[in-house]
Parts: C-alpha cells; sequence; structure tokens
C-alpha cells in the first residue's frame, strides 16, 4: 500500500541510512549522522519517506516562512522513473502551503526539477556546476 508518513524516529534504520549514502556528499557515516541530527533536533526540518509497501525514498528539508528548502530527496535506485519523486515533491507543496519550493542540485539531476516545472539556474560552485530550482506553485506537468 502506498504510502507517505514521517520518518524523523527511524533515521537510523538500515534502510535509511542507505539511501543516505546516495545523497550526501562524500557520505561518511560521520557526515550521515551530522545531517541525521539536523532532522531529529529541529522541527523547523521535515523529513517524509515514500511506502511502497517498504521505504523506497525520501525527501527532506527546512520550513521557512513563505517557502521550503529541499535539502535532500533520494529514491531507491531501482524505484526511479517511476514517479516516487515527484509524488514526494507534491506532498511537501500540498502538506506545507508555502508560496514556493526551492532546492539546489547538480547536473545528474537538473532533468528531473525540470520535468516538474522548477525554473533552474545555473552557478559556479566550489568544485563543479550547481544549480538553483524554484518551483511557484503546486501544479505539475504531466
Amino acid at each position: 500500500m502506498e504510502q507517505i508518513k514521517n520518518i524523523r524516529d527511524c533515521l537510523y534504520n538500515d534502510e535509511v541510512q542507505i539511501l543516505f549514502r546516495d545523497v550526501v556528499g562524500y557520505p561518511s557515516p560521520e557526515k550521515i549522522s551530522l545531517v541525521i541530527k539536523t532532522y531529529t533536533f529541529s522541527k523547523k526540518y521535515f523529513i517524509f519517506g515514500y511506502f511502497n509497501p517498504n521505504l523506497q525514498g525520501f525527501i527532506g528539508g527546512l520550513i521557512k516562512r513563505n517557502y521550503i528548502i529541499i535539502n535532500h530527496i533520494v529514491v531507491n535506485k531501482n524505484k526511479r522513473k517511476k514517479g516516487v519523486g515527484k509524488k514526494l515533491i507534491k506532498f511537501v507543496f500540498c502538506n506545507f502551503g508555502k508560496t514556493f519550493v526551492y532546492a539546489e542540485t547538480d547536473t545528474d539531476s537538473i532533468g528531473f526539477y525540470k520535468k516538474l516545472g522548477f525554473k533552474c539556474m545555473k552557478y559556479k560552485a566550489k568544485f563543479a556546476n550547481r544549480y538553483k530550482c524554484i518551483k511557484l506553485n503546486y501544479k505539475f506537468k504531466r
């Protein structure tokens, strides 16, 4: 059964840890632990998992006054290109009632955001090109 639910209380589970390795840059156990602490110690941060029936992906970010910042979004490698990421972003739009959603990403993921109607601008980061992506409403392309 398809379900999106808060996973704040199970961030140290193995299946969550495996997904964090795919979404945290240079993922050492110490770095992943620091990221997890961010989600567990502040109510300003959210993290929701998509289950069908097992965890297939998650989205985590920061709730600001008028908008949401997506810090992490990841889908299990064998479940990609099946709409899981789109469902997670739609969930954030529909459940937080903010004006827009903002994310930063790399070249590998830019197509995902553009396909969902995000406007993306390239900028030069310390080691590679990055993109700032913004979506102003919850309507999605098919």
